[in-house]
């Protein structure tokens, strides 16, 4: 009989230690790959799509994001300021009107992103801008 372990120089207690640092160090490094990817900058609205459908409402729209929690965007019209929150899935503008954003993919210079606006479903691609990178 073949033994991948010799017993007589592993515990189970041993073996259970090592695994328990081997998922927590995945954990923690996984943790650390998602902070890589920061939001703050501005981001310029590449495509936009309304309840599935490409909309050309949105053309020049951005939304701009400090480490301060202010988040600046376009999208109503007029540029305005809201503060906003990070929350698990994406994040959250404040104040009225008060929307939940969830990212779908935060990778380099690419952000994509849905939310639900006056029952009405929005999808937006948005690149970052480096000509206003702080």
């Amino acid at each position: 009989m073949i033994h991948l372990i010799d017993s007589s120089r592993f515990s189970i207690s041993s073996i259970i230690l090592v695994l328990i640092l081997f998922v927590s160090t995945n954990i923690s490094c996984s943790a650390d790959r998602s902070n890589d990817e920061k939001l703050d900058g501005r981001w310029s609205v590449v495509d936009a799509l309304r309840n599935g459908r490409k909309t050309g409402t949105l053309q020049d729209a951005f939304f701009e994001f400090r480490a301060d929690t202010l988040m600046t965007t376009n999208i109503f019209g007029e540029e305005q300021g809201y503060d906003f929150e990070l929350t698990s899935g994406g994040f959250k503008q404040l104040g009225s009107p008060e929307i939940d954003y969830v990212i779908e993919r935060l990778k380099g210079d690419t952000l994509v992103f849905s939310t639900v606006i006056n029952r009405y479903n929005f999808h937006f691609t948005a690149v970052r801008d480096t000509v206003y990178a702080q």
